[in-house]
Parts: structure tokens; sequence; C-alpha cells
């Protein structure tokens, strides 16, 4: 901009880029009957676009116009003017090919993610963030796991980034995990997430690259992704190892799900190279913060989970898509990860004092192996939405999920959590004691405590006073964690991983030829396969007609047999004849001058 001038070209004007995209036109525009043929006007006048690729014409660069001649009419009147025009040519239709003279045209696959942004942002950032895909922030982690904890810990994170008014895509592990990625989440009754903040699937590690294009702040998603029992079966795609060092990375309330790590050597050095790359980390139970320092040597943060960065008023929107459906009068609830006898036992004796019916559920799969340690019918098929309505609609809350045990403490339920240590204590500890709630955790089958729980009932507004500080703590420190860093330069290791990703394409298109060729190879086989059938028929019909050429054969040689003692018989008879005929002739006595009676002459 220049004393009032503004000049942009398509190379620096979004609008320019937007709209010879097709990313800012109206719907009516797609679909217009008015830029084909016929046309209702008599004269159709544009700009010629690429009009230096006709060869009929000699572009000076000052400008070409293109008409279209549309009836009798229009012809005259363009006659009429040709002396006065500069250039004037007719030419092939193929030639406009860059000019719009079809009804159709598609959309920009980023259009309705434009118009959402225009309603928060400028023209600039909502155009190029729709054209260029980009984002202020891309969390990474398992948000389609078969797991109620797990769909709403990243819900809730997913949330919370937006509530701070960022613009957020969600990322899954790469499709050569051994526990593989859904296309989006399967949990839910209705997907909470807009389509464009769901980022396409990758097919492994090294394609995850192309996630560095999409933002500059990258944030690793809760649970237990640095569980050494998990990892290796999300292919370790969790220490962002293919997000370059010229990026910003955090790690939001992680969790290595048990109190020491237990992986091996070589594990070690390798997860301590890439946890030192992140520009923050933060964890989600307070042993892991001593465990970082001393197993890997980087300074963590507890946080809470994700969960209660959430309003409450927002996970009662998602109960509204679970319906109407089972109890809806006072019960207990129970969500029962790992059943045993004991746990059963402790429901049993909480429902009997209580006296309420009890609704059961269970993790989301290998329900029917679940149900075979736990007497009572399990609830089947239960969406992340229906999970919640449970849980808020309870009079008491029974459970052994850490997950479980938060969302009693969110809908402010009197519950009971009980200690699941093959899936790690050490959370249950940390949120228990940040909200005074230890007394809660029940280890094991004690009636004596299980009454004194159900005598004392949790007194919430002095939970909320414990809690509230820690929420705050925990969003300031996203906060800081999302904001872009500095500047700087990838590291060799980026490098190398370019340069991987340049084999591994290569790798792809040796073994897309391979699979070609096969394929070739697969076809030819088949080909012959198909000779070898069709040979075989053949042979077949000839073996038959063989047989039948034989029989007819044999048929002929009896015929012939017969012929030949028909004929050997006729030679026979005929020989018989000649011998008759011999003996008469020898026999024959003359006969002139014999007379009958009365004197007449015989002869």
């Amino acid at each position: 901009m220049d004393d009032g001038f503004y000049f942009g070209n398509f190379d620096n004007d979004w609008f320019e880029k937007a709209y010879h995209n097709n990313l800012c036109l109206r719907d009516s525009c797609y679909e217009c009957k008015f830029c084909t043929f016929p046309r209702t006007g008599d004269l159709s006048i544009g700009d010629f676009w690429e009009a230096d690729t006709c060869e009929q014409l000699k572009n000076d660069a000052k400008g070409t116009s293109v008409v279209f001649v549309n009836s009798k009419l229009g012809k005259t009147v363009l006659d009429m003017q040709r002396d006065s025009f500069v250039l004037f040519h007719k030419i092939k239709q193929e030639d406009l090919y860059k000019n719009r003279i079809q009804a159709n045209i598609e959309r920009h696959p980023g259009r309705t993610r434009f118009f959402d942004l225009l309603k928060k942002y400028p023209f600039t950032k909502s155009a190029e963030y729709a054209m260029q895909h980009k984002y202020d922030v891309v969390v990474i982690g398992i948000p389609t796991v078969e797991n109620h904890g797990s769909n709403l810990t990243y819900y809730a994170l997913y949330r919370a980034l937006k509530n701070m008014g960022m613009e957020v895509l969600m990322a899954e592990r790469p499709l050569s995990a051994q526990w593989q990625p859904h296309k989006v989440p399967i949990g839910f009754c209705k997907n909470p997430y807009p389509d464009q903040d769901w980022c396409e699937l990758f097919q492994s590690k090294y394609e995850m690259q192309k996630l560095n294009e999409y933002a500059e702040v990258f944030l690793l998603g809760s649970d237990q992704l640095w569980y050494e029992g998990l990892y290796e079966c999300f292919d370790g795609f969790c220490f962002l190892d293919y997000i370059y060092q010229n990026k910003k990375k955090a790690a939001y309330a992680a969790s290595f799900g048990r109190d020491v790590y237990s992986g091996t050597s070589n594990q070690r050095a390798r997860i301590q190279y890439f946890l030192q790359r992140f520009d923050n980390i933060s964890v989600r139970e307070q042993e892991a913060v001593a465990l970082c320092q001393k197993d890997f040597g980087v300074e963590t943060t507890c946080v809470l989970d994700p969960v209660f960065l959430c309003p409450s008023a927002e996970y009662l929107e998602l109960i509204k898509n679970a319906g109407e459906q089972g109890n809806t009068g006072h019960k207990i609830v129970t969500y029962i990860l790992d059943p045993t006898q004991e746990k059963e036992e402790i429901v049993s004796y909480i429902a009997g004092r209580l006296m309420l019916p009890v609704i059961h559920m269970t993790d989301v799969i290998n329900v029917d192996e679940k149900q075979d340690r736990w007497t009572e019918e399990f609830l089947k098929n239960v969406s992340n939405e229906r999970w919640l309505k449970n849980i808020y609609e309870s009079d008491f809350f029974i459970t052994d999920s850490f997950h479980g045990t938060c969302f009693g403490i969110i809908f402010k339920k009197q519950f009971v959590a009980i200690g699941n240590a093959y899936r790690g204590m050490a959370r249950f500890h940390t949120i228990l004691s940040k909200c005074g709630l230890q007394s809660r955790l029940v280890l094991e089958y004690d009636p004596q405590q299980l009454e004194q729980m159900l005598y004392e009932l949790i007194d919430y507004e002095c939970v909320d006073k414990k809690l509230k500080p820690e929420i705050e703590k925990s969003r300031q420190w996203l906060i800081h964690a999302v904001a872009e860093k500095e500047q700087c330069a990838v590291s060799t290791y980026d490098m190398l991983q370019q340069q991987m990703l340049q084999l591994y394409h290569r790798l792809m298109e040796c073994r897309d030829h391979a699979d070609a060729h096969g394929n070739v190879i697969g076809a030819h086989d088949v080909r012959m396969q198909a000779y070898d059938t069709a040979f075989k028929n053949l042979f077949q019909e000839i073996a038959v007609h063989q047989k039948v050429l034989l029989e007819q054969r044999q048929t002929a040689e009896a015929l012939q047999k017969v012929l030949a003692e028909q004929e050997e018989k006729l030679e026979r008879f005929q020989n018989k004849c000649l011998e008759q005929e011999q003996w008469i002739e020898s026999h024959q006595y003359p006969l002139s001058g014999f007379r009958d009676k009365s004197g007449t002459d015989l002869l």
C-alpha cells in the first residue's frame, strides 16, 4: 500500500488465490448454467486466458479478449465492428481450455473450513489456513482407540484448545501400527469433531513428516502413550521423532502408566534422545516427574488429565446425543475394567446397603471375556455418550478405572475407586490426593471401610477449592506450551529423516513396481491357467471324438466283415448258378422233329 494504491497479484494476494482456486465462490457458481452452451446472450465477452498458447494468435502482452457468438444477431453486430479491432481471429473452442465454458466446476476441498474460519478471523488468515491446510496446533495421539477414557481425554484436550481460540488438527498413529487406528472416532453416537479438524491417516511414521507442513506447534496427547507395553504396539509414534526441531513440540499429561520404566537400556537411550528434543513436557502422575528426571534427564511438570480442562457443560451437551435408554431411576453404576470376585463383593456390599439396582459397565473391547469373570450382566455396545450419561445419572458410582474416577469427581458423585494395580496405581494416588479424596480409594474388600465411605459423604465444595487452582495451573501450562517458539534450524537428525522419507518413497515405488510386475505375472499365470483349462477341455473333447471315431471304426469294420461275408456268399451263389448253367448246357438235347399226338410239330 503506497499513497492509497495497492498492487496485488496471484502470488501475493489471498483474494486472488482464493477466487481462482474456487475457494470463496457462492454456491450457485459451482453449477452455473450460464457458463455452458448454448448461452442466453447474443455475445459473451471475457478475458482470453492463456492466449499465448493459441497457435493462431500472436500475443502482444497488452491483453486479449475472447468473444462467443451465440446468435445471428450477435454475429451481425460483431461483423459490423471487426474493422475496429487490432486483432480479430476465429479460433477453436478447445483453445479456451483455461476459460470457464462448462456449467460445473469443483469446489476447493477447504471451502467449508474457509467459511467457518471467516466467522472468527480476517479474510487473509481464513484463506491461508483453508488453502494451505494450516492449523495453530496439531494434537497427536490415539483419539480413536477403543476406550472410553482415551476417547474423552482427547476430546477434552481438543475442546480446551478450541476454547483458547486455537485452530486444532487431530492426528492419529500410523497405519503401520500393530494396533491400527480408525479413520474417525468410533465410540461416539455422533462424531464431535468437524471433518476439517481431522487429519488423514498415514501409512508409516516416515510419512507423518508431512505433518510439519500443517503447523508450527505439535502437542502429544495424554494417556499411557509412554508405557513400554503399549508404545511398541503403536509403532513408537508417541515420541514425535518425525516432527522437525524447528517446530515446537510439547507433551500434555503424558503417562508411563507405571511408577518405573521397565524398558531395555537401548529403549531408554533412544527415548532419552527424543524426549530431550521436546520443548515442554508435562506428565499426569506425580511419580513420573522423578522418573523423567532420573531415567531420561528431562524436567517435567505434573498437570491434571485433560478431562478436567473441558467445562462439564460440554459433557452435558454430549450426553444429549445418548438418548433415553434403560433405567432412568435411582441406581448404582459400575465401570469395572478388570473384573474379579473381590471387586464383585465390594459392589454387592454397597448395593445391599443402599438397596438400589445396579447397572454394570466394562471396557469397550473383550466384553464377553470379561463377562466370564462377573456374575451380573455387563451392558454391551456402550457409546461414550451413554457411558457419560450412566455415570452422570447414578446415585453412587463404583469404578476401578482412572478416567472413571475422574468423571466421578467431575460429575460430583459419591463414589468408590477400587485400586487397579494392573493398570498402575500412581494415577489414582495423584488425582485423589490433589482433590483431598484419598479415603475414597479401596485396595481390598473391607466392609468396615466401605461402611465408613457410605456414611461420610464427599464435600464437593471442599473438593472444588482444591481442584480449581490445579485446573488453572494446568491450563496456564498448556497455554505456554502451545505458544510458538522462536525460529530455529532443523537438526541433523531431521535432515536424515527427510532422506529416509525419500528412500521410503523410493522403496514404496519399488514395491508398487514389484506388485505391478507381480500382477502382470499373476495375470499371465491366470491366462496360462485359462489356457491349460482350455487345452484340457480340448483334449477331453478330442478324446471323446476319438472314442466316437473308434466306435465308428469298429462298427465300420464289423459292417465290412458282414459285407465281406455277404460278398463271399454271393460269390458262392454265383458260382453255384454258374455250375447249374453249365450242367444245363451239358445236358441239352435236340428238340426239332418232336410232334404231338395230332402230328403237330412242337418247335
